[in-house]
């Protein structure tokens, strides 16, 4: 099929990721149908802007060229797309099933069978870049399909993605972003443990900071995430530490599978349950930071949110 900006579009899950995603096909002028699947206020936004509003994933795909799902976990997807009232029970043969989710190679090659069982063509597509290269358009897609299957695609990923890379077969899009999810686990943790060791022995973060982008720590997440998060003393989700743990146990589960030593990702993944089980899985991942500054005792810890903020903790 040759899916042109006139494409038809199922879009199920408009999420912190998935609502910028499926505006920006909304507003690239393709007829786009949407499953809040949690959100109406989403799927009410999307509307004013000439989207269609499904009640079920079954009644989005009836017409569908194209179904894409963003959703947190495999379980959903599989919901989704072979539960009751699911994409399979309408979809046309041939449709293009597109799951741009983060669910782990394992899921994907599993989900990609039942698919073809179906008559309909799977792709693996999860994205990197957070909400705000979600917002205009440029993330990175990963994607895991032959290489008929990507060209077909490519238009559609391309009103969402600056850059799209095709890692393999089917699976292999989950493999790469459960790797990189690994190095943005470790690196966070270690721009945290830096940033309070740096306060605790007198330095300013913020000065800190600078110092180390001109010097080989350098790192994206120290120039675009920090300031921020830790060095603004605000920890609203962006990315949810609840998410990072269950990519970090894909990643563990994938690792185990292979027989691949799984250390630096295994200590991430403590680190950041620890997190989760003081701040909640809704806090933003960054937020492990508080666990070093709670580490330091009262003065320091204090000193260290002064620092970040340049304020008087008692203001």
């Amino acid at each position: 099929m040759n899916r042109t900006s006139r494409t038809s579009i199922a879009f199920i899950g408009l999420g912190t990721m998935g609502f910028p995603m499926a505006r920006q096909l909304v507003r690239s002028g393709h007829p786009v149908t949407v499953v809040p699947h949690i959100s109406m206020t989403a799927a009410y936004r999307l509307a004013e802007e000439g989207a269609v509003i499904a009640t079920t994933p079954a009644d989005a795909a009836r017409d569908a060229d194209v179904v894409i799902t963003m959703l947190t976990s495999a379980t959903e997807v599989s919901t989704v797309l072979f539960g009751e009232s699911g994409v399979t029970g309408t979809a046309r043969p041939g449709t293009l099933v597109m799951d741009m989710s983060t669910i782990g190679p394992k899921a994907a090659r599993s989900i990609a069978r039942r698919l073809r069982d179906a008559d309909l063509v799977f792709l693996d597509s999860p994205v990197s870049g957070g909400p705000a290269r979600a917002e205009d358009g440029t993330l990175t897609a990963i994607v895991g399909a032959d290489e008929g299957t990507l060209e077909a695609a490519r238009p559609i990923l391309a009103r969402m993605a600056g850059t799209v890379f095709h890692a393999g077969p089917v699976g292999a899009g989950q493999a790469a972003k459960i790797c990189n999810n690994i190095l943005v686990a470790a690196c966070m943790l270690a721009n945290a443990e830096a940033l309070a060791l740096g306060t605790a022995v007198g330095v300013d973060p913020h000065t800190l900071r600078e110092i180390i982008l001109a010097s080989s720590g350098a790192n994206w997440q120290l120039e675009n995430i920090v300031p921020q998060t830790i060095l603004a003393n605000d920890f609203a989700p962006r990315f949810a530490l609840s998410l990072l743990l269950k990519d970090l146990d894909i990643a563990g589960e994938a690792a185990d599978d292979a027989g691949s030593p799984f250390h630096v990702g295994g200590l991430a993944r403590q680190m950041f349950g620890q997190a989760e089980a003081s701040f909640g899985g809704r806090t933003d991942f960054s937020a492990v930071v508080k666990l070093y500054r709670e580490a330091l005792g009262d003065d320091l810890r204090d000193r260290a949110a002064e620092a970040a903020t340049g304020s008087s903790p008692d203001e």
